[in-house]
């Protein structure tokens, strides 16, 4: 694997041909410029003149045989279509994003990822056609004659070779589902970028956005759904959904998990690595921007449904218990809501907010005793089978002229089934600082997901001068886990049971209205967006219960169950978790072409203005069982904890229900509001050169408070406390910053299909809001105490990059980047020992450096051989290096040193048969850093290997088999030397079919 990442340049020298000089500029995904596309001598103005001539030519009106087919849907009576498939000459693969113009009529398409396109409602007549692409040379179609109620249809082959000479200058709309539409917006961009298509995505068993982007060169995913770019924890990562930003259900993070985006509703994802004046400069890895899909082309009616299987779950046993009746539907029935008889004060049994009397609150707890499901002990049941289904809708309809009104609708559903067991160890430090084990533990997991998605987009285009779309997204999450975990503590021999049942009802819906206007015929363009977005996560009847093993010569033992309950507070409770985030925000940017002075054509002037504001509340209730003076020596105690907690009554002598235990400061409110405003110059110095620069003016501010009675506040918390009257305290935590980001790169076009880029930008990152919250609470995530930290300072960042790419065509490239970037005041999560837990800070380190290599091939190997033309091998290695300056040599926190994918396609035949093989490994992490003496903790290097096989079996049926984590790789966490995390999750299989009616 080594030398196949490292010999780039002699890997192009055997993979790839040579080609001309020359360089193209663009703007996806709007309207686009071909400006240095070469040719030679005289043909350069032959073929200009000959584009020029066929889209004035009139329309021939002469007979010919009639089409064998129907006209295409929307072709009005009396009229006729043409439709056709756009191929490559020499591999016959077909050919995306080709503009084709209808002679002599104001019309063009571009061709879809599987190189078709249509012209319906056409008079009779003929026609002749004009094809162009950057990568081809240009084609006319020739005497196509139409006639009434049919339909011509064309297999059209591009010469597959390079056209040299002056610049043309086409207009057109570059779509980025394709690989090669993907490619061609990479080489044109202003920036650093890496990404994945629709068409990619397609060929991979990836059913989320996650899982897609580790395809990506320099990104790996990390627990939760959480990206990693180039090393960079998802701290430095920014996520943008069409353009805006999206509120986070994490209640830890901002960042939102991408493992809750289907990726059949997505067109693309792209990687910004490098900023531009005109995104978000909170980032250093990367921006990450979602792309939902666009209505069809044509009528689309799609249905796709599969099944899954994973060994050892099932059909096999897993812990679950008896929820409630819409659990199937990812939603409480209500069976798990806090019933309104608890108050939201303090309460015990002799509160009199309970009752007036000792009667009316015996009374009063005797009913809210009666109100909670008495159900703490799961079971075993057999796992079903997985299952998913999708249904897609949409479709295009002509309104005259060039305008159009299309549609998309869609939805999916899954349920899944999973029986893990994992390995826990806590460390503590023996008389000679060695890391020991204070507690084991062995932990078996049951699990049942629910995730739907919902995808709706109406678009009103008026060719290319006008485009209004309002597009809906979705989401809903919901995960039942139930957790055994039996514990044999290293200090006392003391072994232990606890059983967790936890659901967790995660929601993201977003609602947003964009719009794209041509202002004026020289190109310039306004361009707008206003967006509505929520996310909610809401964990409903946590319940907690905890055993300590019993002994054999008690009377009341049970070798059934040889556990007796503990009497403690805090292990017999029931938690509510509700987070609820809005936000709402647009943005606005003009765009003019620049053709003036010492700016060539296709030179262009960006600015805007964008806001967004967002508030986040954060609240936790939490009910713990006390038992009285009656049930401390129940024999019930010797069994489960329904038995027990059945006696329970409410009385002064017998057990009761109260929230005394409930910590305030659990509960926080942020407000976010973040706007800026930009401007950026893209100026063609000549063919080859081109200088993109910019400054943004950024404003962030973040307040929030949570509050606490005086008495109870630690010295960080009571330093910053404003207290009142009563003894309650408000505590203000957050920030407020403005700075101006500049943003320059250089790019230079070698060849026409080669570029160098130079960039040198300053970014920012900002604490997450838990982070700075001066509380302390419980992670159950990292089953960590955590610790806020009110003097956390936002990073700031210089970045500086170089690549080098060539494109040898539409679908391949070889590409090689440098970077390096310095932070100050980076934000890092330090573990040290506390009590008989560990527990978790944020503190800003001094200063830090990292720098790296990336590596990067797509290549059919068609080239090598005729026989190797179905084959096509995708490839990245990224090698990384950073050290945090002012402190012990060690490595950033997150950061891994390698990163590798390598991917196999084999397509034996376009549009039947489809292959892939998926490799994937990051090197070793530092996860958390301890303080000294406590040692760091590293998540070990991983590797998965994965396959996807599809076959079309019918004409509008598509069958697929995938098969992931073929390694059975673990993974594997690591403190001093001492193993205290170990997961298998091992393979997953799947079959799925898709009809399209």
């Amino acid at each position: 694997m080594k030398k196949f990442f490292c010999g780039p340049a002699l890997l192009a020298a055997l993979i790839f041909a040579p080609e001309a000089r020359g360089a193209a500029s663009s703007d996806p995904p709007g309207p686009f410029f071909l400006d240095s596309l070469t040719m030679k001598g005289a043909r350069a103005a032959d073929e200009q003149r000959k584009a020029e001539t066929v889209a004035e030519a009139p329309v021939d009106s002469g007979s010919g045989e009639d089409a064998s087919r129907a006209a295409l849907p929307g072709t009005p009576a009396g009229q006729g279509s043409i439709s056709g498939k756009v191929v490559s000459e020499a591999r016959g693969t077909p050919v995306p994003d080709v503009r084709v113009i209808v002679a002599g009529r104001n019309l063009s398409a571009t061709t879809d990822a599987d190189g078709r396109f249509g012209f319906p409602g056409l008079p009779p007549g003929a026609y002749s056609l004009f094809l162009y692409h950057a990568s081809f040379a240009p084609l006319t179609a020739d005497s196509l004659r139409v006639r009434a109620g049919n339909d011509v249809s064309r297999r059209l082959a591009l010469p597959d070779k390079a056209v040299q000479g002056e610049a043309v200058r086409i207009t057109g709309s570059a779509t980025q589902a394709s690989d090669a539409g993907m490619l061609f917006a990479r080489k044109n961009s202003p920036a650093v970028s890496d990404g994945i298509s629709a068409e990619q995505i397609s060929k991979s068993p990836d059913a989320d956005a996650a899982a897609a982007l580790k395809r990506v060169t320099g990104i790996s995913i990390a627990g939760d759904g959480l990206v990693y770019v180039r090393g960079l924890g998802e701290r430095y990562v920014n996520m943008q959904l069409n353009g805006m930003t999206v509120s986070s259900p994490n209640p830890e993070k901002r960042v939102v998990p991408l493992d809750v985006f289907p990726t059949r509703l997505l067109e693309n994802l792209n990687v910004s690595k490098t900023f531009t004046a005109d995104q978000p400069a909170e980032f250093a890895g990367g921006s990450l921007h979602l792309r939902t899909k666009d209505y069809p082309d044509k009528r689309l009616i799609e249905f796709s449904t599969g099944v899954g299987y994973e060994p050892g779950a099932t059909g096999d046993d897993y812990l679950t218990y008896n929820g409630g009746r819409l659990d199937w539907l990812g939603m409480d029935d209500g069976t798990r809501k806090l019933p309104g008889i608890f108050p939201d004060q303090r309460f015990d049994n002799r509160s009199e907010i309970l009752g007036a009397t000792q009667a009316e609150r015996e009374q009063r707890q005797r009913e809210m005793l009666a109100s909670l499901p008495n159900i703490w002990t799961p079971y075993l049941s057999k796992a079903p089978v997985n299952q998913s289904y999708g249904l897609s809708l949409g479709n295009k309809i002509p309104l005259g002229g060039e305008r159009v009104f299309g549609w998309l609708l869609g939805g999916n559903y899954s349920a899944k089934w999973g029986a893990d067991e994992e390995f826990i160890g806590l460390i503590g430090l023996d008389g000679q600082n060695n890391a020991v084990y204070s507690d084991r533990y062995t932990k078996q997991i049951g699990t049942e997901t629910i995730q739907w998605g919902l995808l709706g987009t109406a678009t009103l285009q008026d060719g290319a001068r006008h485009k209004l779309r309002f597009n809906f997204m979705a989401n809903r999450d919901w995960e039942d886990e139930v957790t055994k975990v039996e514990t044999f503590r290293e200090t006392d021999s003391e072994s232990s049971l606890v059983f967790e049942i936890a659901a967790a009802q995660q929601t993201l819906t977003n609602y947003q209205i964009e719009g794209s206007h041509r202002l004026a015929e020289d190109g310039t363009r306004l361009d707008w967006i206003v967006a509505y977005t929520g996310a909610s996560r809401w964990e409903p009847d946590r319940r907690l219960s905890k055993y300590f093993a019993d002994d054999p010569s008690d009377p009341d033992y049970d070798p059934a169950f040889p556990w007796r309950a503990i009497p403690a507070l805090g292990l017999r409770d029931r938690y509510w978790f509700d987070l609820r985030e809005r936000g709402v925000g647009g943005k606005v940017d003009l765009e003019k072409p620049l053709d003036w002075g010492w700016f060539s054509e296709g030179s262009k002037a960006r600015a805007g203005v964008f806001a967004f504001g967002k508030h986040r509340d954060f609240d936790v209730r939490r009910l713990s069982y006390v038992e009285g003076s009656a049930t401390g020596d129940s024999p019930f105690k010797h069994g489960p904890l329904e038995d027990f907690l059945g006696t329970f009554d409410g009385s002064l002598d017998s057990g009761y229900i109260s929230n005394t235990d409930e910590n305030e400061k659990d509960d926080y409110a942020v407000d976010d509001l973040q706007m800026a405003a930009h401007a950026q110059a893209d100026w063609v110095i000549s063919p080859a050169w081109r200088a993109i620069a910019g400054l943004r003016l950024q404003y962030a501010s973040v307040q929030g408070e949570s509050f606490a009675q005086d008495g109870t506040l630690s010295p960080p918390e009571d330093s910053i406390k404003q207290c009142g009257a009563n003894g309650r305290c408000r505590l203000p935590f957050g920030y407020e910053q403005a700075a101006l980001l500049p943003a320059a790169s250089l790019v230079y076009a070698l060849t026409a299909r080669q570029n160098a880029r130079v960039s040198w930008t300053r970014t920012f990152s900002f604490p997450e809001y838990r982070e700075m919250a001066p509380l302390l609470f419980f992670s159950y995530q990292e089953a960590l105490e955590v610790y806020g930290n009110v003097r956390l300072r936002p990073t700031d960042i210089q970045n500086y990059d170089f690549r080098w790419e060539w494109f040898p065509s539409a679908s391949e490239l070889l590409a090689l980047s440098l970077f390096y970037k310095h932070f100050d005041h980076p934000v890092e999560t330090r573990i040290t020992q506390s009590g008989s837990n560990n527990r978790a800070l944020f503190l800003n380190a001094p200063s830090a450096d990292l720098y790296g290599i990336e590596t990067e091939i797509r290549a059919g190997l068609a080239r090598f051989h005729d026989y190797l033309a179905p084959f096509e091998v995708v490839g990245n290695f990224t090698w990384i290096r950073s050290e945090v300056k002012g402190e012990r040599a060690r490595p950033m926190q997150g950061q891994s040193p390698y990163l590798v994918n390598a991917i196999l396609f084999f397509e034996p035949s376009k549009d039947k048969t489809q292959m892939s093989l998926l490799y994937n490994k990051f090197g070793r992490r530092l996860s958390k850093v301890g303080v000294l003496p406590f040692p760091d903790v590293y998540e070990e290097s991983r590797e998965s290997l994965e396959f996807s096989y599809s076959q079309r079996v019918y004409k509008s049926a598509k069958m697929k088999f995938t098969a992931k984590n073929l390694t059975n790789a673990e993974l594997v966490q690591t403190q001093g030397g001492l193993v205290i995390r170990r997961a298998k999750p091992g393979p997953v299989y799947s079959l799925g079919a898709t009809y399209a009616f």
